[in-house]
């Protein structure tokens, strides 16, 4: 006999705990003690009895078991025994799977699709990106706002770019996907459609027709979505396009309609206008309705700038299709086309899993409702990614999966997207993070906004790109920055801060807390400043990353350390980052070895931690492996002998994109050393 230990969750009386045993004590070869006190089973088991069997009693009572070491602590690997099936195979599913593998579970993934990893890497996000990126080359050589540049018009080979395309897609299917099952013994693949029996158990009709029953401790729900079909009379008798259909069209419409006003209605409107195609818009109400309204108007004139007729307030009454030719009935207006586009939407694959067998909750919608910790209305049944009311987005669905994993093997992982950035690919791009100004006043925040036009922000007038602003909004109470929005070229470049700073609407960061100064970053910076008076702007701490890129850049004049000296002379702390290799940081004051940090080469310190000081006052600081020079010993030594401490460094590498191409320009610096000394 084995002798098992098992947390066990969800018991909330000692009938509770009398009825857990019962049940594990019905099974073959299992003697059970259920303590309701402790929370807690312990039970003598034959070998032969696997931990899953026991875990599914449990389950089946409405109660979760958690396999206990020897010490009373949730085991390593809180996954050990346990079988996972995943319903899907995309990016949330192969986090999971991946995950629940990594906890010690055996994984069986099914896929009703020909093709395994879902719809980013085969339908959605690559084969996108690629697209409006081509379309964006070719607007780039039609017209650049450079005089000495002639502008011309390119030719382009729609075949051969949807070869290459396609090309890709591929490529990134077999690494990301299909190599992962070959070189991973512990998932399992089978095609064919999963429907739910009960809570444990699916039936998976084979593609060839026969039926399979699959049982499983945990089940993930990671089916992901498909286009949503509006109700136009007349629609479902045509040849419309979906995205899937417009991503991967050989030719190029002569005139293209799109019904959609949202993401995917806009991307691939913009990418076909570039490609030449006329372009016209059907928005029931106006572009990006679920954003800031600026974001929907700001977009709409860039459109028109383009030749993109954007019709707010429209909707199609009905559509025919003959000849090759779509007629398209609005509102006192016939249009005619001979490609229309349906991107108002998608919808979860929920329909044909026969939640209602195990009784899985979902929303009006079809999605699957579930908590922070991604569990359904079942205790064993998790769900992530499109087919959930979580957002649509692919690093959602991957965040989520993994997260679940972690929670079906024992884990108390949850997932906060209060503050989730995301990111439109039109020019200019939109970027959101956190609550919109309408969005907070709902919530009954008090709060204010700033919006600063990138015409006054030095670097869209050195690209001579100006059309855009950003937005930044406060929680008046505490000063806490807790939503931006961001119409500009590149913006979800600074927005990847402005989710720092945001992080939880629930808390967020002072916007003191971090302020990088001077990059692509710099716009924040700049409506910072106009939120609050400059000194209180300029820091607690003050950002500078990756400098070392641009070996080319002579900072020994020293101007810049006047600078620099004058912000964290008003700054709690100046961190300079990765600046030619180099970490420092300072209390209170600018340092004075400053100004030779330039001249000093050493190896790079990737992540370190102050864990201490030694008798004699030195610092141990972790270097994961990572040789620490002389010089930087020699930095901190000084910095130590002065203050008497030194504030952890850093771990930064992945917080702020390297963009740092704006601190070439010397004027641009100067200017902000003007501003932090007026």
């Amino acid at each position: 006999m084995n002798t098992i230990n098992l947390r066990v969750s969800g018991m909330t009386c000692d009938h509770c705990a009398q009825t857990a045993e019962a049940a594990l004590n019905a099974l073959d070869g299992v003697e059970a003690r259920v303590s309701f006190d402790d929370q807690r089973a312990e039970i003598d088991a034959k070998a032969e009895v696997p931990l899953g069997r026991l875990t599914r009693a449990l389950v089946r009572q409405g109660y979760e078991g958690q396999l206990l070491d020897d010490t009373g602590e949730l085991a390593r690997g809180g996954g050990a025994g346990l079988h996972v099936a995943v319903i899907g195979t995309g990016s949330g599913a192969f986090a999971a799977a991946l995950k629940a593998v990594e906890e010690g579970a055996t994984v069986t993934m099914i896929e009703r699709a020909e093709i395994i990893g879902g719809t980013c890497v085969n339908v959605g996000c690559v084969p996108s990106k690629i697209m409006i990126r081509s379309a964006q080359l070719a607007q780039h050589q039609r017209h650049n706002p450079f005089d000495g540049l002639a502008d011309r018009e390119p030719a382009i080979n729609r075949r051969a770019l949807l070869a290459q395309q396609t090309a890709r897609v591929d490529e990134l299917r077999d690494a990301k996907y299909e190599n992962i099952l070959a070189d991973n013994e512990s998932i399992k693949l089978i095609k064919g459609s999963a429907a739910f029996k009960d809570t444990n158990t699916l039936i998976v009709t084979r593609t060839h027709g026969n039926e399979q029953t699959l049982t499983a401790d945990r089940i993930l729900i990671a089916t992901g979505s498909t286009p949503a079909v509006p109700n136009v009379p007349g629609l479902t008798d045509t040849p419309y396009w979906t995205s899937t259909e417009a991503l991967f069209a050989d030719t190029i419409p002569k005139h293209l309609v799109v019904i959609g006003s949202s993401v995917v209605a806009v991307e691939i409107a913009q990418a076909y206008r570039r490609l030449r195609s006329a372009v016209t818009i059907l928005a029931r109400t106006k572009l990006l309705s679920q954003e800031d309204p600026a974001l929907g108007d700001e977009l709409a004139k860039a459109f028109e700038a383009e030749g993109i007729r954007v019709l707010i307030k429209t909707s199609a009454s009905r559509v025919e299709h003959n000849e090759g030719t779509f007629t398209i009935e609005i509102d006192g207006e016939t249009l005619t086309s001979d490609a229309l586009l349906v991107a108002s939407g998608r919808s979860p694959n929920t329909a044909d899993l026969n939640l209602a067998a195990a009784g899985v909750d979902t929303a009006s919608n079809g999605a699957i409702v579930v908590d922070e910790h991604m569990r359904t209305s079942v205790p064993n049944i998790y769900a992530a990614g499109d087919c959930t009311t979580q957002p649509q987005f692919v690093y959602v669905a991957a965040a989520a999966g993994t997260r679940a994993a972690i929670n079906m093997a024992g884990g108390d992982a949850t997932l906060d997207l209060s503050a989730m950035p995301a990111v439109i690919f039109t020019a200019p791009q939109v970027a959101t993070v956190g609550l919109t100004e309408a969005d907070a006043e709902r919530d009954g925040l008090q709060v204010d906004s700033r919006t600063l036009d990138l015409e006054n922000v030095p670097r869209a007038l050195a690209n001579f790109e100006t059309h855009g602003f950003v937005k930044l909004v406060i929680n008046t109470d505490n000063d806490r920055l807790i939503g931006a929005q961001i119409l500009a070229p590149e913006a979800g470049e600074p927005i990847s801060v402005s989710d720092h700073l945001c992080w939880t609407r629930h808390g967020g960061h002072h916007l003191h807390d971090l302020l990088p100064l001077p990059y692509a970053e710099e716009v924040i910076a700049h409506v910072a400043d106009r939120i609050s008076k400059v000194q209180d702007m300029l820091g607690r701490q003050i950002l500078i990353e990756n400098l070392s890129s641009y070996a080319e850049f002579d900072w020994s004049p020293i101007p810049e350390w006047e600078f620099l000296t004058a912000v964290a002379e008003r700054a709690d702390c100046l961190l300079l980052l990765d600046l030619n290799n180099i970490v420092v940081s300072a209390h209170n004051h600018a340092f004075d070895a400053m100004d030779y940090l330039s001249a000093v080469p050493v190896h790079r310190v990737a992540q370190h931690h102050l864990a201490g000081h030694s008798d004699s006052g030195s610092l141990k600081i972790d270097t994961h492996d990572h040789p620490v020079s002389d010089a930087v010993w020699e930095l901190y030594d000084a910095a130590l002998s002065r203050f008497g401490t030194v504030p952890v460094c850093l771990e930064r590498d992945d917080h702020i994109p390297p963009l740092v191409e704006l601190l070439t320009e010397l004027d641009v610096v100067r200017q902000y050393a003007a501003e932090a000394t007026a």
